[in-house]
């Protein structure tokens, strides 16, 4: 499917707030992408699917899981919020036939991120983050980073995740370390 008839299929699929969030990750996705020398195209329909299964409950994820028989380690599956990430993979490539895989692994590691993570996951990742609906402390600095330093956008994205986590005395994937400490490196060895 083009993003055309992605966007009609997901406009019915969720709820309004949802649209209107996922709209503003496609807006800020597309300028990133345009920035940063990646595929718009691509851009837009990892962004357009990042949160399709977002809205699912932990009990239809996990159907979806065994219908589709895919196994995630327990980490994943004991957090729905990780889990939403995953499963919009899934649908990403079952339901609205999307083969390539870098599109599909920006959708997969939107929430957690990863090492080594590629620039349209970073993209992504950062995107979900930044749009315009988005409202917290320390946020509008991170807005300006993204503009300038995707590494040290997401790299600060991913620590006030991880303090945030910390505070609420919840679970964080080991996905979301690797990708700080990744970034920390590659970071500090530019410097």
């Amino acid at each position: 499917m083009n993003y055309d008839e992605i966007y009609k299929a997901i406009k019915e699929k969720i709820s309004e707030k949802r649209f209107n969030h996922v709209i503003g990750v496609v807006e800020t996705a597309k300028m990133l992408a345009n920035l940063y020398n990646e595929d718009i195209e691509k851009a837009k329909i990892a962004s357009i699917l990042h949160d399709i299964a977002r809205e699912y409950t932990k009990d239809e994820m996990e159907r979806l899981c065994t219908y589709y028989g895919y196994k995630f380690d327990d980490s994943i599956v004991r957090e729905p919020a990780l889990l939403h990430s995953k499963i919009g993979a899934i649908l990403a490539r079952d339901v609205y036939d999307i083969k390539d895989e870098d599109i599909l692994n920006a959708i997969s590691y939107h929430t957690t991120g990863r090492r080594n993570m590629t620039m349209l996951e970073k993209i992504v990742f950062i995107a979900d983050y930044i749009e315009p609906s988005r409202n917290f402390e320390g946020l509008e600095n991170i807005r300006k980073l993204a503009f300038r330093d995707i590494d040290l956008a997401v790299f600060e994205a991913l620590e006030n995740s991880i303090k945030h986590l910390i505070d609420k005395k919840s679970f964080i994937h080991i996905d979301t370390l690797d990708a700080r400490n990744d970034l920390l490196v590659k970071i500090k060895n530019r410097n």
